[in-house]
């Protein structure tokens, strides 16, 4: 019993020491320890048991039992070992299956992330592809809008800069003009725009290395780049910059700034992007630059084609083109439309006397003058050598006549002293003025007319009939060589105009005193051609001679003497003009036998001579010459009524003073200056 005792403890004391091994070490242990004890305790069972039986001997039956629980236990421990066997197998495989599902699922994570981030990639990729199609688009369509873009120089900069904006998706964009050695800014969007109001050098030091190096230049952050001007970026709100070359054919012509207030605000795309704009934007700079310069020069050079470089006035092709419009303009406006045509008096005078440069500089004057009483709408013009034209709007037929006396009377106090005189010459002008289309149907019938008028006031015409048709309707009767006498008229007109008006005025003043004698038509006719024709001979008097404004010398003095002589000549190779000989031929005698070219004395010199010498004395007298201005009318008669009896017959100023005291006309003047032209050039 003590033995049996003994084992069942050992069997407890192993059982603890299995649960202690498993607690300490683990299953393994525990089965090891368990094993152990209980084949120890088995030994035991079997070698001490006989030797403490009773009776010292062991049974069969004992011993059999003994060794059948001995292999039990063997069994017992041989199935422990299998089924411990089985448990590690069983254990290694959980094991390794877990480590497999581990790896797996970290595999099928590594590939989801490595699946998630290629989705990504092509997802980033695509975006980029887009954004990237997206902008070589629009670099594109601004390349194609900038080379089909209108070439104005100011157009296609404003639309580089609108467009560079948008493309790099920046603050602002400015466009600086290379212009000599400085960089002047032109164009800008965004709120670059104030930089335009600034002006003052953007950024210049970095604009200025971009010029020079020919590359592009980043400047990240303003605050620490020592190429830009801070106190500018600061105003602009700069802190980020891109500066461009624009160049055309490897010569700089500009440079292009893009500005961004954020730090490192543009990539290398917008970088790559300005650089593939930078050519085409420089050319088409470039184009519409020598565009804008041929412009301005044909611009410049139409306007030369359009202006009389003497005056500067418009010329005569320019007149004619503004009359077509200014025409048009009326005709479709309802309006009216005055057409001015003026003619200076004694013009040639200026350029025989004193060459071409005293005639221009006479030209300028007339010309500011009349510009001074233009409104700033009207259209002046040099028509002519000596003539010039006015196109003056909405100005009806009263009002035209007004401002003919206007225009005529601008020169009023105006004249040329030339160097190395004492003597102001006065500048007058004569006016013809119609209104369109009051007066003529179209434009040019309307310009022809106030030319006609021009004409009639230029050469004493009065209002209905003119001198030739005059004398064509008064002398066919009793003379009939008028051809001659029209074409001796032209040559004294075309030989010096103040000699024909001087001689028309004497014809008006002779007929006047003859019809104040009392003589009859036939003596009066007589009357008009001797005094028409009283000058004619001043045809042979060389030009220098005649327009001489200085002092003659003896010898020229003698020139002018013998003009009587030889107008009697002339006049009296004519058939039918022989009654004018003698007045033409004496009408430089005195009554006291002074005069020339035979100093004949009293009534020795024919009655016609006298009277017309009187009439001549008084038109020299008040008459406008080229290089003084006329003397009133009171003082001339004073002049005459002093010379009365010594230089002039009695008879003849007594009658012509009677004429002019009294105010008295012959009413069958037709040849003098009409009173409208007298006012016109009081």
């Amino acid at each position: 019993m003590i033995v049996v005792a003994v084992a069942l403890c050992l069997q407890l004391i192993a059982a603890g020491m299995a649960l202690r091994l498993f607690w300490l070490y683990g299953k393994r242990w525990a089965w090891a320890g368990m094993c152990a004890l209980l084949l120890g305790l088995s030994f035991y069972t079997c070698l001490l048991i006989p030797q403490t039986h009773p009776y010292g001997q062991v049974s069969f039956v004992q011993l059999q039992s003994d060794v059948a629980a001995l292999v039990m236990r063997l069994v017992l421990i041989g199935g422990m070992l299998i089924m411990e066997q089985a448990l590690v197998q069983s254990l290694r495989q959980e094991e390794a299956l877990h480590r497999e599902k581990h790896e797996l699922a970290g595999l099928v994570d590594r590939r989801l992330a490595d699946l998630e981030a290629e989705v990504a990639e092509r997802r980033r990729a695509e975006q980029d592809l887009r954004r990237d199609g997206e902008r070589f688009s629009s670099i594109i369509s601004t390349q194609y809008d900038i080379a089909t873009a209108k070439l104005d120089l100011q157009a296609v900069m404003d639309l580089i800069a609108l467009r560079t904006q948008n493309l790099t998706h920046a603050s602002g964009v400015v466009i600086e003009l290379l212009e000599g050695e400085t960089l002047t800014a032109r164009a800008a969007s965004g709120r670059a725009a104030a930089f335009l109001e600034l002006q003052e050098a953007s950024v210049a030091g970095l604009s200025r290395e971009c010029v020079r190096t020919g590359e592009i230049l980043c400047c990240n952050d303003a605050e620490r780049d020592p190429r830009v001007d801070l106190h500018l970026c600061r105003r602009l709100g700069a802190r980020s910059l891109i500066a461009v070359p624009l160049l055309y054919e490897s010569r700089p012509v500009g440079v292009m700034q893009v500005q961004s207030p954020e730090l490192y605000a543009f990539s290398a795309m917008d970088v790559h992007t300005l650089q593939l704009m930078a050519g085409l934007i420089g050319a088409a700079m470039s184009h519409s630059a020598e565009f804008e310069a041929k412009q301005l020069l044909l611009s410049e050079a139409i306007e030369r084609a359009d202006r009389d470089p003497l005056t500067g006035l418009l010329n005569h092709r320019a007149f004619h083109n503004r009359l077509h419009e200014e025409a048009d303009r009326a005709q479709r406006d309802g309006q009216t439309l005055a057409i001015a045509v003026m003619d200076m008096d004694n013009f040639k005078f200026f350029n025989d006397a004193y060459g071409h440069q005293v005639g221009d500089e006479v030209l300028r004057t007339v010309a500011n003058a009349l510009a001074n009483v233009c409104r700033s709408y009207d259209t002046l013009a040099r028509f002519g050598g000596d003539e010039f034209a006015l196109l003056m709007p909405c100005v009806s037929k009263a009002e035209a006549e007004e401002l003919e006396r206007r225009l005529a009377s601008c020169l009023e106090g105006t004249g040329y002293r030339p160097s190395g005189y004492g003597v102001t010459i006065p500048l007058s002008l004569s006016v013809g003025m119609a209104v369109f289309p009051d007066d003529a149907p179209s434009r040019l019938e309307a310009l022809e007319a106030a030319d006609t008028r021009l004409r009639r006031v230029k050469y004493g015409a009065t209002d209905g009939v003119d001198l030739s048709e005059y004398l064509r309707s008064r002398l066919p009767c009793s003379i009939g060589s008028y051809s001659i006498l029209s074409a001796l008229v032209t040559a004294v007109d075309n030989k010096d105009r103040y000699t024909r008006r001087h001689s028309e005025d004497v014809m008006n003043y002779s007929l006047q005193i003859a019809q104040a004698l009392g003589m009859d038509d036939e003596t009066l006719d007589t009357v008009r051609i001797a005094a028409l024709l009283h000058d004619v001979g001043k045809i042979g008097v060389p030009d220098a001679i005649l327009r001489k404004p200085g002092t003659l010398t003896e010898g020229e003095v003698r020139a002018i003497q013998q003009h009587p002589m030889m107008g009697s000549i002339i006049v009296g190779a004519v058939p039918g003009f022989e009654a004018t000989l003698e007045a033409v031929r004496h009408h430089h005698e005195r009554w006291d036998g002074k005069g020339y070219p035979l100093g004949l004395t009293g009534e020795e010199t024919p009655l016609l001579a006298r009277l017309m010498a009187v009439a001549d004395s008084y038109s020299a007298m008040t008459t406008d010459r080229p290089y003084r201005k006329g003397m009133e009318a009171g003082k001339a008669l004073s002049i005459l009524e002093a010379g009365i009896g010594t230089q002039w017959d009695p008879q003849c100023v007594a009658a012509f003073l009677s004429v002019r005291r009294a105010g008295l006309e012959a009413s069958f003047v037709t040849a003098p200056r009409s009173d409208k032209r007298l006012t016109l050039q009081s």
